[in-house]
């Protein structure tokens, strides 16, 4: 075992020991290694599909091309990243809770708890999306928002894998590399949150209150929720810094 100082008292802080383990969970490193052969064998079968949808994260053409298209390959493919997203999420957890604290427990079990917590969220979130597309007749809408959305989010999921790794493993940058990733991930949630206003403002069917509504519930309030756990060893890293 090996004891890693999180905080230094030069500043007048308490210093806070943390114990642990040499390496991470070995199911959580087989985890990862799989994430890592999933997506370099989505890259090696479709790799022309992968660069599209990465590229319409960032260029609406490109996006309105893919939807043009209507290609059920680029779907598939969309929904490979989709999974690689779900279980980077809950690596991503894992990490911060290894190196943080939050929870305190370095086990396969609280690792299997935030990938089914993560994952059944989103699913439900999708589920919110497509009910709210048949209340009010706007499913068209619905898809593209979505579609919209989670490209990024589909990025994110590819390039938190190398995050991960740096958290779980370099003592020397893992706080910096938790802030890069705690501010790409709101940047992202702010983006998605304005696109739902805006398609909501866009689409007069839809009306604005349940886009708020939603936003407070589905968005708002689970982002306050991690922010209640989190806000103990954020404020110390911060203090630190």
């Amino acid at each position: 075992m090996e004891f890693i100082e999180l905080f230094s008292d030069s500043k007048g802080i308490d210093t806070v020991s943390k114990e642990l383990p040499v390496f991470p969970n070995f199911f959580v490193l087989i985890s990862i290694l799989f994430s890592l052969l999933f997506f370099a064998w989505i890259i090696n079968n479709y790799r022309t599909h992968v660069k599209k949808i990465f590229s319409a994260s960032l260029n609406e053409k490109v996006k309105l091309s893919i939807e043009r298209e209507d290609s059920e390959t680029i779907k598939k493919v969309g929904v490979y990243l989709n999974i690689l997203y779900f279980i980077s999420l809950g690596l991503l957890f894992y990490a911060m809770d290894y190196r943080f604290q939050i929870v305190g427990s370095n086990s396969f079990f609280n690792f299997v708890v935030a990938n089914v917590l993560i994952t059944s969220f989103l699913i439900v979130k999708y589920g919110v999306h497509y009910f709210l597309g048949w209340v009010f007749d706007t499913k068209l809408l619905t898809f593209n928002y979505l579609n919209d959305s989670y490209y990024k989010f589909k990025v994110f999921g590819v390039l938190a894998i190398p995050m991960i790794l740096l958290i779980l493993f370099s003592n020397q940058l893992f706080y910096y590399v938790s802030l890069l990733c705690v501010l790409i991930f709101s940047l992202l949630w702010l983006l998605k949150c304005y696109k739902g206003l805006l398609y909501s403002y866009q689409f007069k069917r839809f009306p604005i209150f349940y886009a708020i509504l939603y936003i407070c519930t589905l968005e708002i309030l689970p982002i306050i929720l991690i922010g209640n756990v989190l806000i103990t060893p954020l404020h110390k890293f911060i203090l630190n810094l």
